[in-house]
């Protein structure tokens, strides 16, 4: 998020897994540079039209020829991020598992859910992902993938913080848990107080799957 300020732009960003927000303001000084370069996570924002947008390419060069910038540059190893392919950034709706589905073997049940949906992705929160009951491509959360689907339902998340700044935007979200106190309540636009796999039985069973 920006906003305008006296001295320049202002800008908003999560910190503390989401607990805070930091407001950042550029230094303003006689050296400052003309232009500002902005990281963003995939997902961080619903997708709009660009077709009006303009796109300028610049040319970086980082060689050895460039005497004033290579000497400041320690080149290490390349690592390959743990990554895979991922529905999450595209998907219009995503069932996401916390630990309140139990039990491993659970996890088919959050997929038949999922399959009552058309192209419905699988997601899980971080304690999920820790114990290896899914890849890391399906994590949603500040460690993870930033979304914001038509529809995200969460069943047996309580909604931590690092897990709600991942998927807040969504456009509409329903949360089920058996805590009727749980933190996923506070941002979600239907609440079900129930145990994870009664609704799964039962939301399945009433459409026949």
């Amino acid at each position: 998020e920006t906003g305008d300020h006296e001295k320049g732009i202002l800008f908003s960003r999560s910190v503390f897994k989401g607990k805070l927000n930091a407001v950042v303001a550029l230094e303003n000084t006689e050296n400052n540079a003309k232009m500002t370069l902005l990281t963003i996570q995939p997902g961080s924002f619903a997708v709009i039209d660009s077709s009006d947008m303009q796109v300028n390419s610049y040319e970086v060069n980082l060689g050895k020829e460039s005497d004033s910038i290579s000497d400041k540059i320690e080149y290490g190893d390349m690592v390959q991020p743990r990554s895979g392919k991922s529905k999450l950034d595209q998907a219009k709706i995503i069932v996401a598992a916390g630990r309140g589905i139990g039990d491993r073997e659970n996890i088919g049940h959050i997929k038949n859910l999922a399959a009552c949906f058309t192209d419905a992705a699988v997601a899980g929160s971080r304690p999920l992902i820790d114990m290896g009951w899914m890849p890391y491509e399906q994590q949603v959360g500040i460690t993870g993938a930033l979304v914001s689907p038509d529809l995200y339902m969460a069943v047996g998340i309580s909604g931590s913080s690092q897990h709600i700044a991942g998927m807040k935007d969504s456009k509409f979200i329903v949360a089920v848990n058996r805590d009727p106190n749980a933190a996923i309540f506070n941002v979600s636009d239907i609440c079900i107080v129930e145990e994870s796999l009664n609704f799964i039985e039962t939301f399945t069973g009433i459409l026949g799957k």
